[in-house]
């Protein structure tokens, strides 16, 4: 089990190992939860560069974009 300590920012790093194990690496995004009183971190791989959604979403030219922000686009024309 690993303890970190937050810093007055609430901050704290995730270990090395824990990092690796997960494929985790600068620059990616990480949902943070409450779930049932525990707080949890998962690695999150596909959102919409504009709204921060997971559902729905589609690549479009090495981007993820979800369909109400398409369509949003669309409208905007």
């Amino acid at each position: 089990m690993n303890f970190r300590v937050l810093d007055k920012l609430g901050r704290i790093v995730i270990p090395k190992k824990v990092r690796e194990e997960l494929c985790i690496k600068a620059g990616d995004n990480i949902k943070i939860e409450i779930l049932n009183g525990m707080l949890t971190l998962s690695k999150v791989s596909k959102i919409c560069v504009f709204c921060a959604r997971e559902v729905k979403v589609t690549k479009i030219k090495n981007k993820y974009v979800c369909s109400d922000c398409v369509q949003g686009l669309s409208l905007n024309k």
